[in-house]
């Protein structure tokens, strides 16, 4: 089964830095180097506390949306998730029942 951690890409079709680990393993058995460092800018990313760090991030990857929501606040620390509010070039695209989807450049 997969985590839910990938559910929005999973029910969306919008690309994810990382999906389920084991499965990014099998597929790219010759590109564990970047599965591993794909583990680590997405966990770095919700982390960190440093806003140039996390920008740094959403820009290596392209990424158009930040998800906070429940799956978020079990693994991540809140002030690691904080820094998404005061982001810039960040906006608030969603808020309703403790989710938060962040749009960037919106």
């Amino acid at each position: 089964i997969y985590c839910w951690g990938s559910r929005i890409s999973i029910y969306t079709g919008l690309p994810t830095i990382i999906g389920w680990e084991w499965h990014q393993r099998q597929q790219r058995w010759g590109y564990q180097w970047m599965v591993e460092e794909r583990l680590r800018d997405a966990d770095l990313l919700y982390r960190t506390t440093d806003a140039a760090t996390g920008l740094g991030l959403l820009e290596k990857y392209g990424v158009r949306y930040v998800i906070v929501g429940q799956v978020e606040r079990l693994y991540y620390p809140e002030p690691g998730l904080a820094k998404f509010e005061r982001m810039p070039g960040l906006a608030l695209a969603y808020d309703r029942l403790g989710v938060k989807i962040y749009q960037v450049g919106g």
